[in-house]
Parts: C-alpha cells; structure tokens; sequence
C-alpha cells in the first residue's frame, strides 16, 4: 500500500488558521458586546456601520496601586463609517457618567478598557482592548439634559464643527447655551466638557468649559438658533472633593476656534 503523507497538511493548519486570524476586522450586531483589540474595527452588520479604534487614548484611571481624590476615567476616539457616507470621530468616556460615541441613530458605549492602569507602567495603545456595545439611540423619546463631561484631550480636538456662542445663563444646576450653526438637513449632537478637569487658582477658581459640535457632515446651509442645555453639577461634585466645601466657580465658555482658544463667556456657577 502506497504511504500518504500527512506532514504538508500538518503544515498547512497552522498557516491557515493564521490567515484567518489576521483579517483586522469582524462583524457583530446592535445590542451585543464586543472586543476590539487597538488597530482593529468591528462590522455591526444590521446597522451598516465600520467602527474603528485606532484614536487617541486618554487613560487618567486611578492606578490600581494608587490613591487618588479622583477617580479618573478613559477616553477613546472611535472612527465610525457607514456604507456610501463620510466617516465621523466621535469620543466614548467610561467613567461615573457613561458618555457613548456618537453616530445618527446610534450609540456606541465603552464598557471597558484594558490594561487596566498600574503606576508607574505607561500603556503602549497596542495592548489596549476595548469593550463596547451599540446601541440605537432614543431618537424618538424627548432627550434629557446631558451632563458636563471631563475630558483630558486637547481642546482642539473638541471643536469638530463650527458654531456660534450667542449668550449663556446659569439656573441652579443647569447651564443654558444659546448657539447658532449651519444645516437643517441632520439632527447636531452638542457635548460639554470640562478641559482639562482642574481648577485654576484664583479667587472664584476658574475651569475652562468647551462645547463639541457634531453636525455629521450636514451640508445644508439653514441658520439655526437653539438653546441647549447642561447639568454642572459633576463640576461642583469634584470641586467638593478637591476643597472640601461648595464656592463660586468661574465657568470660561470657549467660543469655537481653529487653532488656539480665544473669545470666551464668563459666567460664575454658585452651587451649593
């Protein structure tokens, strides 16, 4: 009887299953959770949308060997396509106050991200997992207030698209902005950060407040006037761990820029 060898086929197996692993993307669907791995995207097939990590990262978590008065939280810029349409960048904040990325009609929610930080070890964004799950957002329910959100990025990399401050009011807790943007063909989507999440010493402290606009590539050309509105309470909550006591705030509210911050409203926010 002829001998047939099985040493080629014991060959090929390992090289096909690493041709089948190196593939940088894979397809999951709205609801389920999924890791993606930095430098790699997911296919959420029903919803038609290409999610990418591989953004910056901004991890100020709490080292698991440290103590911090705050805890810290991670930030990840995801890259969000869908079929036949301009990509858009949109930041996820894991931290008390879940912030998902945004795209129309959907959120895209960090759940996790590992390695977990441990002091003194920097974090080479190799390494990095994300764990995320999209959801469709709740287009068709009347939106809530959002609230302020800390973020450690640069502030340029918060002004996305152009819009005009035209006046900013304080009531209590809630910070009411009146803008005015280019479009009328898509629903906008505005977040308010705080940037960096520090006071600056004087007396009231200041922090330093930028607005992001999201008109995910709205090339109609109606002037648009709103108000929006913003829970500040997350700022007098850290204000308090940092002083131990409530006081005036002076909110600088960034006008948006292309280069270097400039025209601003001051406002004081007195919580109590």
């Amino acid at each position: 009887m002829k001998k047939i060898s099985i040493f080629p086929l014991v060959l090929m197996i390992p090289i096909i299953f690493l041709l089948g692993c190196s593939d940088s993307s894979f397809q999951a669907q709205v609801g389920e959770t999924v890791d993606i791995k930095y430098g790699n995207s997911v296919y959420i097939s029903d919803a038609g949308l290409t999610i990418s990590f591989d953004g910056d990262v901004f991890d100020s978590r709490c080292p698991m060997n440290a103590y911090c008065i705050w805890p810290g939280q991670a930030e990840v810029e995801f890259m969000i396509q869908k079929e036949g349409e301009d990509a858009v960048i949109s930041t996820a904040i894991l931290n008390a106050v879940d912030k998902p990325a945004k795209y129309p009609g959907y959120e895209i929610h960090m759940l996790w991200l590992e390695p977990y930080p441990v002091a003194p070890v920097d974090i080479d964004n190799s390494s990095r997992i994300v764990t995320i799950r999209v959801n469709e957002s709740d287009a068709g329910n009347e939106p809530g207030i959002d609230t302020v959100h800390f973020s450690e990025m640069p502030p340029s990399d918060l002004m996305v698209d152009a819009f005009e401050l035209k006046d900013a009011s304080i009531n209590g807790d809630i910070l009411t902005l009146t803008v005015s943007y280019s479009g009328g063909c898509k629903d906008h989507d505005f977040t308010l950060y705080m940037a960096p999440p520090a006071f600056m010493e004087s007396y009231p402290v200041q922090a330093n407040i930028y607005l992001e606009h999201q008109a995910y590539n709205d090339m109609c050309e109606a002037y648009i006037t709103e108000d929006l509105q913003f829970n500040l309470r997350p700022i007098a909550e850290k204000y308090f761990l940092e002083y131990d006591q409530y006081d005036d705030i002076n909110l600088n509210i960034f006008e948006y820029f292309e280069d270097q911050p400039s025209e601003f409203i001051r406002i004081t926010y007195s919580p109590r």
